[in-house]
């Protein structure tokens, strides 16, 4: 605002509200005003451009910001897709009001999202709204709780020193923002509980709610509050909320600087409340959240307080309000300086510039009337100074100023408590305009104090006020609450004592807490407590868990009543609750009735065992039937005792006529032989003992005196007794045959009874030479009988014939024995006469002709005959001459007889004889000679190979030449014997000069080079003759001869000598040289001369060329027989005048003249450079000529290839220098797309030609102008770069790459085609199939193979480029991969691990990481961030993996460990064999948990195991086999599950959760102890108290008689300065005293040994799960040290019980008769 003149004022009415207020503003908008607008003020009318999401926000936040109080006209619309703001008013405040708008939208929409704006003054971040219910909103907040301006401020932290509650307190304090405001402290006890912290909530919120408070913010002191915590908040705000609907709270914010917190606390609020949908309310609390408006209460005077705005009350009346001397000057100042301020109506305000007040050092000043008839009630003066204040405040809020002060009212009263009050009274209303006028441009609120006024009370001591207690929640057991609520007596004694320290308290069944409220102001939180626990002290709860206790009481339910303040609850167990006293004398006459139901058991002898089995049994079957319970049974003692159980009268019963049975027994003998009842009493204690029939089901018992007999009960079952025995019990009697005695008196005889008698279920007698009787039982019996008649039957006498009918064999007589060898046989063998059959005898034993016969017709069956037939003449005869002896000599050799015979038939066969006599034939060629040999099949097999063998390599060869018929038949003996050879050779002379050699190949063919070496001699002789040829030149003879034209007879040589006539000798043998003579003779008599008819320059061009294209060799070189000559023509000379012939057509057709003629339009192309070039290039050849002519004629001379090619070049140079013009159409719709942008899509300027383009929708057409050679340049090249451009189809086949490229891959892709200078776009197909390929220059494409896809990338360019394109996307694509992670050790790996493990990996693009399957997980992303990520992942594995390595090592080093203190043996034929390591671990480990039975793999196949009969049955073979287990430690007492020691005394293992061990423990644990959380347990390793007490344990095992459970299981409670001395020492007997002895004191059930422990400073109980040897017990008392004597003087027991029947808590009095096995750490009440 300018400065002017004092009396540029405005005045504003003060409005009594809200509607009055906006009235007002409606009036100003309308022009009409309650005052004058300082001189020279004009409107002026501003613009604001924001955007569309602005605008609507904008339009949110106008029905919030109340825009009527303003002192501009705000309008706001949208223009297009942006909106304006258009502002109207002063200068000065449309110039604010725009600034402040502009910072407003700002900080609210980064609140909102819609911008990313960062506001370093937005300490806080909106993290939730919910709707609770009806007018009560929640918000959640992630920032400082400070910045709130609410009614109530809660702080929730954690303390120590509560117990078992928590407490809240409430205090009135000055807030950050200056105004006073409720701070809640809420103290949680640790550890913290969800029933506690619901109920401290609900004590809050209740609180707030009686103080009429209608927001509150809630933080935490914690650094990380707990699930515990927020679920506590939570469930707290829901019940407060259930239970008054209507509170006048309105608004809870929630606010914390840890995200995680919000996150937790935003999950609770989720699973109750609905979003919240009100955005006006959303909007309001975001406003309040970014307001920052600081009330001070400054200590001086206003002059040194510089604000926009400062309030002067005008009091002309001072009634009740006194002033200082310099405030009624400065009031007298302002009344003259504007005069109008005297007209002031009441609660008006006037607005005027403060240029006249220095004092106030302020831009404005307001001035307010206060009429002092309004000042003098109380209340009436409260209700004035609140309307000036909102007065001011309106008009503040809508100048869209920064600071204000107020003036602090002095009251008559120098009272400091009226001052006190009054600074209130301002300081509420001003922070009640702030909560209902939220804003942003406001700053700074000052109260001050007027000049010459003294200084006020300190803040402090009015806004402050002392810590009161709100109330405290307290846990409480759940049964007592339950008592409470069914007894109100006790309940209203709880209501008198607490109400004498002003104190309510409430019980909350579902939460199982009580709560207490502070009725006054003065409640103190000890007294509360003291006065608590004097009262819950008198009050008892007891757990009872004896049966016997609970059977009295079910039977005297008519005790309950007459203790009526006592109830009963059963929970888990039964429970008693009710008054200390009372509980005393209730629990006193349930132990009497106890007492007298007690039950008593009772021992005498059970000898003989087995009759006092049947007389028990007789017993039990008595009691069963008439009802009664008692109990009988027979201990295994030495000797046996049996103990009767229950009721004292029905044991008397039992026990007497239990003797009357032992005395009613009868005796019966049983018939049986001398061999049979002595065999019974040899096998006493094995086979037979007392007990036979009890075990076969008969109630007898089977005695021996000197007879055998039967005693029982029943004559009936004792007769069934005898026929039992005399039917297992047999004798047999076998007689030996006279002619088998022999074999009674060998070894075999003495070995066979020694085997079958060393069995124990038989016994054999021999009572004379001709007969064995045999006793035992009966099938037993069987199987000795038939073996010893097996035995005799096997070593009689017996003679046995064999008859072969095969001739070979008859033929063969006693010849058969020099082939076969049968001594070993051990029976004789004799040939029977006869020529038609061979008859073998063969006598012996029977088991040894038995044994004989089969080998013997084996051998016979085996003989085989095989013929081999002779089909060459020359192989009889070699036979029969010189190679008859080596026939004989290979059968020899191979135990056969071969000879040769002629056979009957020409058609012959050859084959072998079977074995069953039949031939098997095939007929071949007629042969009449064949070879025949007898043997053995093995024998024949080896000789008709030896014989094959010869035949295949048997040669015969023929020789003819005329130096044979100069060999004499003696010369040839000399050459066969001076040549080596292996077998006999054969000649036979066919002519004089043939000759035929037959034998072995090697032989053969070393006679023939003999024979051919003798030739080649005879042939070597040479010869020589001289020829002359007188008609033939010798130039041609020499040339002839040079280049081999006239024939050669090697090694016969010719040679020309240097004389005319030519002369010729020939040297070589003679044959070769007559004929090589005749043939030259012949050949040189038609030699002759032909012309050649050329051109001039055709002549000319040879002439010019001889020496070096032509020559007079040159037809020979061609390779006709012909020579070029030159003399005056050219002509052709030859012995052969076809020859002559061809030759001179070669040269007419191989020198060519041709003439080209130049044609007008193309003659400037010979005018320039090109063509001199092209003549002279062609013209450097020397096989062409050329003539140029003045005209336009060419003459071309030359060899006629090159002279074709000459013409061809000048044709082309002709025809690419003429003009030419061309038109190309393309029909590729790509192509004709392009159009004229073609010509700068494509690179054409360097063809040097005129490109011009029409193109339709369909064809494109380029027209191409210019030279010939330029254009048939360019077309080419342009159809090639058109070919080229192709259209590329690049399909998708994920549907996350087609997504990429649609979104956020668009860019990327048009940005890779435009670097390879391609068009490329995205088409989403919608076929089920696509292909890919590119189109060529027809337009057809390479269409691929279809395949599914989801999207096609269609791209046109070059090949290259496209492929550059595709290769690139595809590289991309490749990058862009998918990986499937399978492992094991993969489910061990949380989300949260993944997704650390992701985020600290290196990485381009985001990678993605989730679960397919248990064991499977994929990874997206780009190819090398996929890798970083997998190499992450895989070191992960590989780290679980090692650890699993590591751990499978230790299971591996505790199986060694293991196998080197126990070792399981296994039963071989051998003997005893060891188990392998493995195996040993499996039997040792199912030892040790007991099993009865258990699988494991043995040699590649599953086997039983029965460890209690220590067996092993192998089911694919049904076999058993035996197991054995030895223990190999130094001490076979020590526990084989133990760790090493490392050198300690005493080692405390803590166990895995994971671990059977640890499950056990607390499987056994929880069965009693529900209610506590086990925290750990260590297994303690003390070798020294192991050992003791195992020496305890044998030592109790064999004094106890069998049956007795001498080792148990218990627990024991230990207090926290207890137990480590135990784990070190030992139980001691000092430990604990009770009502059942004065020793050491152990319970069965974990839940009745935690009563006796305490915890310790952080709330850990201890307790000992132990083994203890409690033997054979007694009924404990209190008094006993020591346990009792047993009955009769047996000795004393080794423990006392609390009930003898089912005892559950045990008392021993020795050090050494428990071992601490488990530490158990717990916690819990």
């Amino acid at each position: 605002m300018e400065k002017g003149k004092v009396g540029d004022a405005v005045s504003v009415p003060v409005l009594r509200s809200t509607r009055q207020l906006e009235a007002h503003a409606r009036g100003k908008q309308s022009g009409q005003r309650s005052g004058r607008r300082p001189e020279g003020s004009c409107d002026t009318t501003e613009t604001l451009y924001v955007t569309s999401v602005e605008q609507k926000l904008w339009e949110q936040l106008v029905g919030i910001l109340s825009p009527t109080l303003w002192e501009v006209k705000a309008s706001g619309r949208l223009q297009g897709k942006s909106g304006v703001i258009s502002l109207s008013g002063s200068r000065e405040a449309v110039l604010r009001a725009r600034e402040v708008i502009s910072k407003l939208l700002i900080m609210v929409g980064s609140l909102v999202k819609i911008n990313q704006v960062p506001l370093p003054q937005t300490e806080q971040r909106a993290a939730g709204f919910f709707h609770l219910g009806k007018g009560i909103h929640l918000f959640l907040w992630e920032g400082a709780a400070s910045r709130f301006r609410v009614d109530a401020v809660v702080t929730i932290s954690s303390k120590e020193d509560l117990g078992c509650g928590n407490a809240v307190f409430a205090q009135r304090v000055q807030s950050p923002h200056g105004s006073p405001c409720i701070n809640f402290n809420v103290f949680l006890s640790r550890p913290q509980m969800v029933e506690l912290g619901v109920g401290a909530v609900k004590l809050v919120l209740e609180a707030a709610s009686q103080k009429g408070l209608q927001s509150l913010v809630v933080s935490y002191t914690d650094p990380v509050p707990s699930t515990c915590q927020a679920e506590a908040m939570a469930v707290g705000i829901e019940d407060f909320k259930r239970d008054h609907p209507t509170s006048p709270l309105k608004t809870i914010h929630f606010v914390s600087s840890d995200r995680d917190a919000v996150a937790m606390f935003h999950k609770e609020c989720e699973e109750r409340w609905r979003l919240g949908a009100s955005h006006q309310s959303q909007l309001r609390n975001m406003l309040l959240s970014l307001e920052d408006v600081k009330t001070e209460i400054v200590a001086g005077y206003c002059a040194k307080q510089k604000t926009d705005v400062a309030v002067l009350p005008l009091i002309l009346e001072s009634d009740g309000i006194s002033w200082g001397p310099v405030s009624l000057a400065i009031t007298q100042k302002a009344l003259k300086a504007v005069p109008q301020a005297m007209n002031l109506q009441p609660e008006e305000i006037l607005s005027v510039t403060a240029s006249a007040f220095p004092e106030f050092d302020c831009r404005v000043l307001y001035m307010v009337r206060l009429k002092g008839s309004q000042l003098r009630p109380e209340v009436t003066l409260e209700q004035a100074i609140r309307k000036m204040v909102r007065s001011c405040l309106s008009a503040f809020y809508g100048s869209f100023q920064e600071s204000i002060s107020f003036p602090l009212i002095e009251s008559a009263d120098p009272g400091l408590a009226v001052k006190g009050q009054w600074l209130l009274i301002m300081l509420e209303e001003i922070d009640c305009f702030l909560k209902e006028f939220p804003n942003t441009w406001m700053k700074l609120v000052q109260i001050v104090h007027l000049p010459g006024w003294s200084a006020p009370c300190q803040v402090g001591d009015c806004i402050t006020s002392p810590v009161e207690l709100v109330g405290v929640c307290h846990l409480e057991d759940p049964l007592f609450l339950q008592y409470l609520k069914d007894s109100p007596d006790a309940f209203h004694e709880f209501q008198m004592q607490l109400k004498e320290v002003n104190c309510a308290i409430q019980m909350f069944l579902s939460w199982g807490i009580l709560m207490f409220r502070a009725m006054g102001a003065s409640v103190e939180l000890y007294d509360l407590g003291m006065v608590f626990q004097s009262v819950r002290g008198k009050y008892l709860m007891h757990c009872e868990t004896r049966k016997e206790v609970m059977e009295a009481l079910l039977e005297q339910q008519t005790l309950v009543k007459e203790f009526k303040s006592m109830r009963i609850f059963f929970k888990d167990r039964m429970w008693f609750v009710g008054p200390c006293d009372e509980m005393a004398s209730f629990l006193h006459c349930l132990a009497r009735v106890a007492f007298q139901r007690q039950l008593v058991s009772w021992e005498c002898p059970a000898e003989p065992q087995c009759r006092s089995t049947i007389a028990k049994d007789v017993v039990v079957q008595e009691i069963l039937q008439s009802g009664t319970f008692v109990t009988v049974e027979i201990l295994a003692n030495a000797p046996a005792t049996i103990r009767f159980g229950g009721r004292r009268q029905r044991v008397e019963e039992a026990e007497r006529r239990f003797k009357e049975l032992l005395s009613s027994f009868q005796v019966l003998p049983v018939p049986l032989s001398s061999f049979q009842s002595q065999f019974v009493k040899a096998q006493w204690g094995n086979l037979f003992h007392s007990c036979f029939f009890l075990e076969q089901g008969i109630p007898s018992v089977l005695e021996i005196s000197e007879d055998v007999q039967v005693a029982g009960l029943d004559l009936s079952k004792m007769k069934e007794a005898e026929e039992l025995i005399t039917k297992h019990v047999c004798e047999r009697t076998v007689e030996i045959a006279e002619e088998v005695k022999w074999a009674t008196v060998c070894e075999d005889w003495k070995q066979l009874l020694h085997r079958l008698g060393s069995h124990r279920e038989i016994a054999l007698h021999e009572t004379v030479s001709i007969q064995v009787t045999v006793v035992g039982i009966c099938p037993r019996v069987t199987q000795v009988v038939q073996s010893i008649q097996e035995y005799l039957w096997d070593n009689s006498p017996v003679e046995e014939t064999i008859t072969f009918g095969r001739p070979e064999l008859v033929a063969l007589q006693q010849n058969l024995f020099r082939i076969m060898s049968w001594e070993h046989l051990e029976v004789s063998i004799q040939v029977l006469p006869n020529s038609q059959i061979l008859i073998l005898q063969v006598s012996g034993i029977r088991k040894s002709v038995q044994k004989a016969i089969p080998v013997i017709k084996k051998y016979l069956d085996s003989l085989v005959v095989c013929k081999m037939s002779l089909k060459k003449e020359s192989l009889k005869k070699y036979f029969f001459g010189p190679g008859a002896g080596l026939l004989q000599e290979i059968a020899l050799r191979q135990q056969c007889v071969a000879t040769i015979e002629k056979q009957e038939t020409y058609d012959s066969s050859d084959g072998v004889t079977n074995t069953n006599g039949s031939e098997r034939r095939i007929l071949v060629k007629s042969c009449p000679w064949a070879i025949h040999a007898l043997g053995r099949e093995e024998h024949v097999a080896l000789w008709k190979q030896k014989m094959v063998g010869f035949v295949v390599k048997f040669r015969e060869r023929i020789i003819c030449s005329n130096a044979i018929a100069t060999f004499s038949d003696q010369f040839l003996k000399e050459l066969c014997s001076s040549t080596s050879h292996k077998f006999p050779i054969d000649f036979h002379r066919l002519r004089d000069d043939e000759l035929q050699v037959c034998g072995f190949q090697e032989d053969v063919e070393n006679i023939m080079e003999a024979i051919h070496a003798e030739i080649e001699e005879y042939q070597a002789e040479w010869i020589e003759v001289t020829a002359q040829y007188k008609t033939v030149p010798r130039t041609v003879v020499e040339e002839f001869l040079l280049h081999g034209m006239l024939p050669s007879r090697p090694p016969a040589k010719s040679e020309i000598l240097a004389e005319n006539p030519p002369t010729v000798i020939f040297r070589g043998p003679r044959q070769n040289v007559v004929e090589l003579e005749s043939v030259f003779k012949e050949l040189l008599s038609g030699f002759q001369v032909l012309p050649v008819s050329l051109s001039h320059l055709q002549s000319q061009f040879v002439k010019a060329q001889w020496g070096s294209l032509f020559h007079k060799n040159f037809f020979l070189e061609q390779g006709i027989a012909a020579l070029l000559e030159i003399s005056g023509t050219i002509q052709v000379s030859g012995l052969d005048l076809g020859a002559m012939k061809k030759a001179q057509e070669l040269i007419v057709s191989h020198v060519c003249e041709k003439t080209m003629e130049i044609a007008e339009e193309v003659k400037w192309a010979t005018e320039c450079e090109d063509w001199l070039e092209l003549l002279h290039k062609l013209e450097s050849h020397q096989a062409v000529a050329l003539h140029n002519a003045p005209s336009s004629l060419v003459f071309m001379v030359g060899i006629r290839p090159h002279i074709t090619q000459l013409e061809q070049s000048i044709k082309e140079y002709l025809k690419d220098h003429s003009q030419v013009n061309e038109r190309l159409n393309f029909t590729r719709p790509e192509l004709a797309l392009a159009g004229e942008n073609l010509l700068h899509v494509m690179d054409w300027d360097h063809l040097e030609v005129d490109i011009r383009v029409q193109s339709d929708s369909k064809i494109l057409s380029l027209k191409v102008s210019g030279i010939h050679k330029f254009v048939q340049k360019a077309i080419p090249a342009i159809k090639k770069d058109l070919d080229i451009l192709v259209l590329g189809k690049l399909p998708l086949k994920r549907v996350a790459l087609r997504e990429y490229f649609s979104g956020a891959g668009a860019r990327m892709l048009k940005k890779m085609a435009q670097e390879q200078h391609c068009v490329a776009r995205l088409e989403r197909q919608k076929s089920p199939s696509c292909s890919d390929g590119a189109a060529n220059s027809n337009g057809s494409g390479e269409q691929g193979l279809a395949e599914v896809c989801c999207a096609v990338i269609h791209a046109v360019g070059r090949q290259s480029d496209v492929t550059s394109f595709k290769q690139d996307v595809a590289n991309f694509i490749a990058k862009f991969h998918e990986e499937t992670v399978c492992s094991a050790e993969i489910p061990s790996f949380s989300n949260e691990v993944l997704s650390e493990l992701c985020k600290n990996t290196p990485h381009q693009f985001p990678v993605a990481l989730h679960h397919l399957r248990k064991k499977v997980i994929q990874v997206c992303g780009s190819q090398e961030d996929v890798k970083n990520a997998l190499e992450a992942i895989y070191a992960k594995i590989e780290e679980a993996a090692h650890a699993k390595i590591e751990r499978d090592h230790g299971e591996w080093l505790e199986s060694k460990v293991l196998y080197e203190k126990v070792q399981w043996h296994h039963m071989t034929d051998a003997g005893w064999s060891t188990c392998d390591m493995a195996t040993n671990h499996h039997l040792e480990k199912a030892y040790q948990k007991k099993e009865m039975k258990t699988q494991l793999q043995w040699k590649g196949q599953k086997i039983e195991i029965n460890l209690l009969k220590n067996e092993a049955f192998v089911p694919s073979r049904g076999t058993t086999f035996k197991l054995r287990r030895d223990i190999c430690l130094w001490d076979k007492n020590i526990a084989p599950h133990w760790e090493a020691m490392d050198q300690c005394l005493v080692k405390k293992v803590e166990l895995q959760r994971s671990s059977e061990e640890y499950q056990d423990v607390v499987k056994n644990f929880s069965r009693s102890g529900s209610g506590f959380t086990i925290l750990k347990v260590e297994r303690i390793q003390n070798p020294y108290l192991w050992v003791s007490y195992c020496c305890k344990r044998s030592w109790m095992e064999k004094k106890n008689p069998e049956g007795v459970q001498n080792e148990r299981i218990l627990y024991h409670g230990a207090l926290p300065e207890n137990w480590h001395f135990i784990q070190e020492t030992g139980f001691k007997s000092t430990f604990q005293r009770g009502l059942y002895g004065q020793g050491i004191y152990f319970a069965e059930d974990a839940g009745r040994s935690a009563f006796s422990t305490k915890p310790d400073s952080r709330g850990h109980r201890f307790m000992f799960q132990a083994r203890v040897l409690v033997g054979e017990y007694s009924q404990g008392e209190e008094k006993m040290a020591f346990p009792p004597m047993k009955p009769r003087g047996k000795g004393w027991y080794d423990s006392l019980v609390d009930v003898l029947n089912k005892p559950t808590l045990f008392v021993t009095f020795f050090d050494d008769h428990a071992y601490p096995e488990y530490l158990i750490t717990f916690c819990g009440s």
